[in-house]
């Protein structure tokens, strides 16, 4: 009786559903819900004026193309000729480097590896030379030709390939389907938009300080020097010194050219992660979700390390994936020791990458721990990787030890207080989020936790370093769709949750996270790709090209903005671009900077004053980050009367002091209160200091609305002549601390 009763209960048990059957059943609802999120963002999202900003933006395009110079385009020849070489020497360097492995690359895989292991070893080349005191131009361009040589000799193998009927790929891409080739057309369009952003001067404010600053002034001391007074210096510059090789070649343009072949290859790497496991399609669509960003593309066109970052954590990724399709021992042992190659390089390029090292580190830990379950082969490969990181990251952490006495100056100064420089403002440099108060209030409400997406999409603004554009919001719910997913898949919703966490409990800066955008366009384009209904994907792709359109329009307007295509049409040379006032350019200096590289003497050393910005100088100088204090503030303070503080600046070597006026008065409401502490003994000793011991030599004066420039070149003269008559300059800098305390109560009074 008992059995029958069992075999009839066991009749009625039904079988689990799978997640595969469940989303089947229930397809049209959950497609439906994904379409009405869409119509919720656009309905939302500022579209009321769409299509006529669009039309607009066009029109100025077309009028762009008919008014370019043909004559003005010869100059930007130099500059992409080193971009071919640049690009040749790396690919050639990272083929030679993984010839020994026995890992299997597919083509795209292939390329940007090899990228990624030249443009390491071009950095690594770099700081060895500033550490022996071989920065030279000449020498860094003669090195670049003669290692092309050397690596063409090397991969002469690739000269031997025998000759292949280009048609059958011609016809392959004549008959990919209609979509695809929209798809390609339109990420085209997005390149060139940054190409174009290419082809002018830097101005960005934070190249100016230090990415392309302190590689300009390590050319003209020849070697990587201690430069105290820039808080900026003790972080990892390893992305800076391979810009300092398009220095070299082609100035601030050459640089620009190297950070938009790292946007390419950031592309390929999508293309290289999605087409592998899934469809052309997906691979295509990620790489366009990614590139329309507005802050994304106009990274393309400036030389941050948002960019590179992004590359190579992308590559440290792939690698990492890659390990768990490997059969055999030697090729798990390369893997390993490249994912930890590319994951030094990456933490190398910034600290704020650091935050993501224990996470990843957990994530190999695990990952090695799921694959095998021998513990002496797991801390061995853990012990490699941990290993190879760290020689990755060695340079820059030898580098502080000697110049700041704290491996990651200016963090962690109360462990290593010695050596520390005065940074005045160090929480306007590490950001006003206190992280421990930041999930305390994350505790009272969580809300910001779900809402910080749509904030950030609805009043990012239309800035370059916020506007994020609405395309990553409208398919974020396409991540989550309830369909069947790969191991990989996990692994990198993982991933970009480590990326995630950390910048929201640090940052508010979209482009900080980039590299966590970067990994959602891998997710997402192999979602949109294979998810949902053939209704859902034909409406995805439709709003994803709209809204790529739109996104590009925003990034020319922005491009517009800054005034470069004024190069582009003759109506001003590069010089006469960088002299006068732009928008995210204040208070120029460029004119002053001409002055003193045509006519001081080529020992002239300079003091900047109140302008943290040294790029364009030829001659030596000392300039003062934002966020330490003015060093002629700290010499004055250290001196007890004006024969002192001439003597304190003349053994410095300092001949020559920059004031930047307007600079000082712009930064200061900001949180930078440059001199604000003098004393009536420090004005008097200043007062007497300025009739003494300085000449006025070049000052650089226009007030017009759009266009403010106020910046004094003094002369240091030597004991002799300061005590013979001379005419006495005017002091512009007895008017700055009460101009200063006028201001700071003027802020306080609008709190």
């Amino acid at each position: 009786m008992s059995k029958k009763k069992s075999n009839q209960t066991s009749a009625t048990i039904r079988p689990r559903k799978s997640m595969r059957q469940i989303v089947e059943k229930y397809r049209l609802v959950i497609d439906g819900i994904l379409v009405l999120w869409v119509l919720w963002v656009i309905k939302n999202y500022n579209t009321q004026y769409f299509f006529k900003f669009i039309a607009r933006v066009a029109d100025q395009a077309v009028m762009l193309v008919f008014n370019i110079d043909g004559t003005v385009l010869f100059q930007f020849v130099g500059p992409v000729f080193f971009g071919i070489l640049f690009l040749l020497v790396s690919l050639l360097s990272g083929r030679w480097c993984i010839r020994v492995s026995t890992i299997n690359l597919h083509s795209a895989h292939a390329a940007v590896t090899y990228f990624g292991l030249g443009t390491g070893m071009l950095g690594l080349m770099m700081f060895v030379l500033g550490v022996l005191g071989l920065w030279y131009q000449w020498l860094v361009n003669g090195m670049i030709i003669v290692l092309l040589i050397v690596l063409l000799v090397v991969n002469r193998d690739i000269l031997k390939v025998k000759y292949y009927n280009p048609k059958p790929y011609i016809h392959a891409l004549l008959r990919l389907p209609m979509v695809d080739k929209l798809l390609a057309v339109c990420i085209g369009f997005l390149m060139l938009i940054g190409f174009l952003g290419v082809l002018s001067p830097e101005i960005f404010y934070d190249s100016m300080t230090y990415h392309l600053s302190l590689p300009n002034l390590y050319f003209l001391e020849h070697k990587i020097v201690h430069t105290p007074q820039c808080v900026f210096s003790g972080m990892p510059l390893f992305v800076e010194y391979i810009y300092a090789i398009g220095m070299a070649f082609a100035g601030t343009v050459g640089a620009k050219m190297i950070v938009f072949i790292f946007g390419i290859f950031t592309l390929l790497s999508i293309y290289a992660f999605i087409s592998h496991g899934f469809s052309r399609r997906a691979a295509l669509i990620g790489m366009l979700l990614f590139s329309s960003a507005p802050v994304i593309l106009r990274s393309f066109m400036k030389t941050g390390v948002e960019i590179p970052n992004a590359l190579y954590t992308m590559l440290a990724a792939l690698f990492f994936l890659t390990m768990f399709d490997a059969d055999d021992e030697k090729t798990i042992w390369h893997t390993l020791v490249l994912t930890g190659i590319f994951t030094g390089i990456s933490i190398s390029t910034k600290y704020y990458a650091w935050l993501m090292l224990p996470g990843i580190g957990l994530a190999i830990f695990w990952a090695l721990l799921k694959h095998r379950t021998a513990w002496p082969w797991l801390m061995q490969r853990v012990i490699v990787f941990s290993g190879v990181i760290a020689l990755c990251v060695a340079p820059w952490i030898i580098k502080n030890i000697i110049f700041f006495k704290n491996p990651l100056y200016p963090f962690l100064s109360n462990i290593f207080p010695f050596g520390q420089t005065d940074i005045v403002y160090m929480k306007t440099f590490s950001g006003d989020r206190s992280i421990t108060g930041f999930i305390g209030e994350l505790f009272k409400n969580p809300l910001p936790l779900i809402t910080h997406v749509w904030k950030y999409t609805m009043n990012g603004g239309n800035m370059e370093a916020s506007f994020i554009g609405p395309v990553f919001l409208l398919f974020l719910p396409w991540v989550l769709y309830p369909t069947f997913r790969s191991k990989k898949f996990y692994y990198l919703l993982a991933l970009f949750m480590l990326f995630w966490l950390p910048w929201f409990l640090t940052n508010n800066q979209i482009r900080y996270f980039i590299p966590g955008l970067l990994v959602f366009s891998v997710l997402g384009g192999q979602m949109i790709a294979h998810s949902g209904t053939r209704f859902l994907k034909v409406s995805a792709l439709i709003v994803l090209l709209v809204f790529t359109v739109h996104n590009a329009a925003h990034t020319f307007y922005l491009w517009l903005s800054l005034e470069p295509y004024k190069i582009l049409t003759g109506a001003m040379t590069a010089d006469e671009y960088l002299t006068v006032n732009h928008q995210l350019y204040p208070s120029p200096y460029y004119e002053t900077a001409s002055f003193i590289n045509k006519h001081l003497p080529p020992d002239a050393r300079l003091l900047g004053v109140g302008d943290p910005r040294g790029l364009y100088y030829q001659r030596s100088y000392n300039v003062t980050s934002q966020h330490n204090k003015q060093f002629f503030q700290v010499c004055i303070e250290q001196s007890d009367d004006a024969d002192a503080l001439y003597q304190r600046l003349s053994d410095e070597g300092f001949t020559h002091l920059v004031f930047n006026i307007m600079e000082i008065y712009r930064l200061t409401p900001r949180k930078f209160h440059m001199f604000d502490e003098m004393t009536p003994e420090h004005m008097h000793m200043i007062a007497t200091f300025w009739r003494t011991y300085l000449k006025e030599v070049f000052v650089e004066h226009n007030m017009q609305k759009h266009d403010q420039r106020f910046v004094v070149v003094y002369e240091l003269l030597d004991a002799e002549a300061a005590h013979k008559p001379h005419p006495v300059p005017q002091n512009h800098f007895l008017a700055i601390p009460p101009t200063i305390e006028k201001m700071n109560e003027r802020a306080q009074e609008q709190k």
